[in-house]
């Protein structure tokens, strides 16, 4: 059985201490939520994008074609990345950039609560159906996944992950 473990909104932490974290907690999936920027001057620039580094490509590709599908969000696909936190942890890890908060898109959407909400449960959807714990869609809210943790934990935890990042920008 996986066993879900979280560190949320805590960028003063630094990338070594993140894997550290990881390590010393022995978890079983290294998932790094993010939402991107880019040059303000590039407006048109929109989408998901999920990164792995060497084990992950089947994680990266589950988990990003559920927020796809749950989402409606552009497909900026996923790729082979060479981030710190995916290269040195030890367990499979992923990082997914949700959307872009400098898009014309992608800021009107992160803005919203409620699609932040579909975003981590499309997360969660695509953990849980890479680690194969039967059908996503059917997993009632408080289903319990491992020691305690239920689906609407899981989201609960995931959603905050991106406060952070939006409040930078101004989105609240």
């Amino acid at each position: 059985m996986a066993h879900f473990y979280t560190l949320v909104a805590m960028p003063h932490l630094g990338l070594a201490t993140r894997v550290q974290i990881a390590k010393r907690m022995n978890a079983t999936l290294f998932v790094s939520i993010h939402a991107n920027a880019i040059s303000m001057s590039r407006p048109e620039v929109n989408g998901l994008e999920t990164y792995y580094f060497s084990s992950g490509e089947n994680l990266a590709r589950t988990v990003h074609e559920r927020v796809l599908q749950e989402t409606g969000i552009g497909d900026l696909k996923v790729r082979k990345a060479r981030f710190y936190v995916l290269r040195y942890t030890e367990m499979l890890s992923i990082l997914v950039e949700v959307g872009f908060l400098t898009g014309q898109n992608g800021a009107p959407k992160l803005a919203e609560p409620a699609y932040r909400s579909q975003t981590a449960a499309a997360i969660a959807r695509g953990i849980m159906q890479y680690l194969q714990v039967g059908n996503p869609q059917a997993i009632a809210p408080n289903t319990e996944l491992s020691r305690g943790v239920s689906f609407s934990k899981m989201k609960k935890v995931l959603c905050p992950c991106l406060d952070p990042a939006l409040k930078l920008y101004g989105i609240e």
